[in-house]
């Protein structure tokens, strides 16, 4: 276990979970029966059903392959393989190349990566003037993993915006996540569950390892610690900071700043009132080690600690009400036209049960 102790409670704790990123997530071949193509060139093949996925799945890459040699297929005259979830795209992939008979080829990077449980997959090909598959059948393999275990069992992605999530080399690994690329773009990595909450007796500690090298100078939003119903904004537009609702204890950094933050709410209320910066610089090529300690002195009160480095940033005795569950969390937001990438080593808490 890390180091734990917490404030006031010389009583070890217990309960919780670490992710150290050791391991890359098992992915699973999705084959979907074969879709005949057109007999003739510029034939298309109407949006056609051909396989349901049973559980929450993301959508990683996947290959097509053809049971026969292409002709006419180049830049003006495409072939294009449409791909939808529920009737959401998913993954579209053009070519503007002649295809060869059982040469697979990469159909990219999705566009949608959250496949729900019980969407029905449908996909059609819509050819150019010259381009002819002739009467080929088409097969495709989706890589899949199950959403409750990605990037590692018991956690979540939260990513309305795209973006990618990876685990590479590293010290006991490394989790590298990353948005979209336009501003706003955002993408959280969450505890699957809500097991954390402001409550009378309760103490938890949060720690992370982890570091950033803005893409834009100080266009980074970065945040770590542990919220309620983590989703899209839970970092406001334009270096806003959490957001104003709900429950958290946080240490973040906005952009158009260098240092981090912290900071507590409960129920709506923040505590400081205006965010208050610290003198700790955020990010750079060395990884930090973020902390934050919680403890539930009574049903109404409580003091949380924050650290960086082992540095203490701020000590905030607040009140709560209404306290709700919370999850383990940390995310990252583009201030600028560029994806930022957080790279977390570990990150897990403890807490006394």
């Amino acid at each position: 276990m890390k180091d734990i102790e917490c404030y006031g409670h010389p009583e070890p704790l217990k309960f919780g979970q670490w992710w150290d990123f050791t391991e890359q997530p098992i992915i699973q071949d999705f084959n979907l029966p074969a879709l005949a193509a057109h007999a003739d060139a510029d034939g298309d093949t109407a949006a056609t059903l051909l396989a349901v996925v049973s559980k929450a799945s993301k959508l990683l890459g996947g290959h097509l392959v053809v049971s026969a040699n292409s002709a006419g297929i180049d830049a003006n005259n495409t072939s294009v393989f449409t791909i939808t979830a529920a009737g959401t795209t998913v993954v579209t992939k053009t070519n503007t190349s002649n295809l060869v008979a059982d040469t697979p080829v990469s159909l990219g990077t999705p566009t949608v990566t959250d496949i729900a449980a019980g969407s029905a997959i449908k996909m059609a090909i819509v050819n150019g003037t010259n381009a002819d598959l002739n009467s080929a059948n088409c097969f495709v393999t989706l890589q899949l993993v199950d959403a409750a275990n990605y990037p590692a069992p018991g956690l979540t992605v939260v990513a309305s915006d795209g973006g990618t999530v990876t685990i590479s080399d590293g010290e006991k690994g490394i989790c590298a996540i990353s948005p979209g690329a336009s501003d706003n773009d955002e993408i959280y990595l969450a505890a699957e569950l809500e097991d954390l909450k402001f409550a009378a007796g309760n103490v938890f500690v949060l720690e992370a390892l982890m570091t950033f090298t803005e893409a834009n100078t100080d266009d980074a939003n970065v945040i770590f610690g542990c919220k309620n119903a983590v989703a899209a904004d839970a970092l406001i537009d334009g270096g806003g900071g959490p957001a104003a609702s709900g429950d958290y204890v946080a240490i973040w950094k906005v952009d158009g700043s260098t240092v981090w933050y912290c900071g507590v709410q409960s129920n709506g209320t923040q505590t400081p009132t205006t965010d208050t910066a610290s003198t700790v610089t955020a990010g750079g090529s060395s990884y930090q080690r973020l902390k934050i300690k919680v403890s539930c002195e009574t049903s109404t009160r409580a003091v949380a600690e924050f650290e960086v480095d082992g540095q203490n940033i701020g000590t905030i005795h607040f009140t709560y009400a209404s306290a709700t569950e919370m999850q383990l969390f940390a995310g990252v937001k583009n201030g600028g036209g560029n994806a930022e990438t957080l790279n977390i080593d570990y990150i897990g808490y403890e807490s006394l049960r």
